[in-house]
């Protein structure tokens, strides 16, 4: 099966411009985190910050809610 055209990128740009942009946030004091399996209730919690539009990503909400816990 052929690779759908409107979503096949040959010359890895996006990959590039995530590469980019990686760079950028931590050039700017981001932090790059190890994977990992988050635990069912974290997971379950996540869900439900998506669900209500929290923030519009899972790492996003994450990041959200880091800094909101820190600043209590």
């Amino acid at each position: 099966m052929k690779p759908d055209a409107s979503r096949h990128d040959p010359a890895g740009k996006q990959a590039g411009w995530s590469r980019a942009n990686e760079a950028k946030r931590i050039a700017a004091g981001g932090r790059r985190l190890p994977g990992g399996v988050l635990p069912a209730d974290a997971a379950d919690a996540l869900t439900t910050l998506q669900d209500s539009s929290y923030a519009p990503s899972a790492t996003a909400c994450i990041a959200r809610a880091l800094v909101e816990a820190a600043r209590r």
